[in-house]
């Protein structure tokens, strides 16, 4: 079965950027295939490095480093965000969701 595609909407910064990526396929990772640089550090789910708000759309993650109340607000880590539908995100969001952990 071939990977679904999915389309993402980022704002990095106030600047608007989209890119499509799989399904099959962490965000960070698809990110840095559509040349797109984002914050990201251990790559594993602990440091919130790469964390920014979902404000449309699902993800898969398990993410350790990342207190379950603020995936409930919408808190994601790009390292270990898989898609489940197309995306809407606010980047740049480390000290937004380490100052609430």
């Amino acid at each position: 079965m071939s990977d679904l595609l999915f389309k993402i909407n980022i704002e990095i910064d106030q600047v608007q950027q989209n890119f499509d990526f799989k399904s099959e396929q962490a965000v960070l990772e698809a990110a840095a295939d559509a040349n797109i640089v984002l914050p990201s550090s251990c790559i594993v789910g602990m440091c919130c490095t790469c964390a920014v708000f979902l404000k449309e759309g699902s993800v898969d993650m398990e993410a350790m480093g990342l207190k379950s109340e603020l995936q409930e607000q919408g808190y994601v880590l790009l390292c270990q965000a898989y898609p489940k539908s197309d995306l809407k995100i606010v980047a740049n969001q480390f000290d937004a969701a380490w100052d609430q952990q």
